[in-house]
């Protein structure tokens, strides 16, 4: 399927969520919006559709994991806004003014520079952010403070845009116009945001680059997963959800239904960012 039909597909999607607000009177929601941080530094997001897929992968996928099934029905029940990229180190540094742990900062051996992606930032650490971004956004009038962790639900749907195949771009021989990963990265490090083409709904660096925490605590299989957008918190275990692939990974971590299934709410590393979730 090629990149022109997948867009057309999501295209279409967006219409029809916005016909069906303009039959009922209402006014359709930007399709982006943004927020400022301290010192004018700019955060846009994308709207997304409300919808449904199907979430996971097929034994007979390559690249499959055991954790990917089974592959479920999941309705999104309401449009939502989502990073249009990774939350970069300059956005970091605008709202917090530092790194949670100095001696473990981005640097120029992982990737360095206001447009690079945050890294070595925990889940911990990531809701910190969040609980300051909100601060931010009610002390200047910018809205209602919505900001969070995608579900994983939230991310895949995003991710997807439309599509069901292992990659939104479709064909793995094009992986490398669209993710940074091992075999495009020789530096083995980050790469500045939106450098790559998005995916259908706009959305840039969904595969590769640096993983990206969700909500959700990790499970192992499917089996009694929500079946719309809720952050699946029952029964937590010892890791939670991170999601995309990353800068040197092999290509089936990158697909669009891969799960990341050994990282602790602690942990930081040098290929784990964010990308934030605004409820409408």
């Amino acid at each position: 399927m090629t990149i022109s039909i997948l867009a057309s597909l999501a295209a279409g999607i967006t219409a029809a969520a916005n016909a069906a607000e303009h039959s009922q009177g209402e006014k359709a929601p930007p399709a982006t919006v943004k927020v400022t941080l301290p010192g004018g530094v700019p955060m846009e997001l994308v709207r997304i559709p409300a919808g449904s897929f199907q979430m996971g992968s097929s034994a007979s996928e390559e690249g499959h994991e055991p954790d990917e099934v089974p592959v479920h029905a999941v309705t999104i029940g309401q449009d939502f806004y989502i990073g249009k990229t990774e939350v970069t180190q300059g956005q970091w540094l605008a709202l917090m003014g530092g790194w949670p742990d100095p001696k473990r900062a981005p640097s120029r051996e992982f990737g360095f520079g206001k447009e690079y992606p945050a890294y070595f930032v925990s889940w911990h650490d990531s809701r910190e952010f969040i609980e300051a971004l909100n601060a931010h956004i009610r002390k200047t009038g910018q809205g209602p403070a919505t900001f969070r962790l995608p579900t994983e639900a939230e991310w895949e749907y995003a991710c997807r845009a439309g599509t069901q195949t292992p990659f939104f771009f479709g064909d793995l021989k094009r992986a490398g116009d669209y993710m940074w990963f091992q075999d495009n990265n020789t530096t083995k490090s980050t790469k500045p945001v939106a450098a790559k083409l998005p995916n259908p709904w706009d959305l840039y660096d969904m595969s590769g680059n640096v993983w990206e925490w969700c909500q959700d605590w990790y499970h192992p299989s499917y089996e009694g997963a929500p079946a719309d957008d809720r952050s699946w918190d029952e029964n937590p275990g010892e890791f939670v959800i991170l999601r995309g692939g990353d800068f040197d990974n092999r290509w089936g971590a990158c697909r669009s239904p891969n799960r990341n299934d050994h990282r602790k709410r602690e942990d930081r590393s040098e290929d784990i960012g964010l990308r934030l979730v605004r409820s409408r």
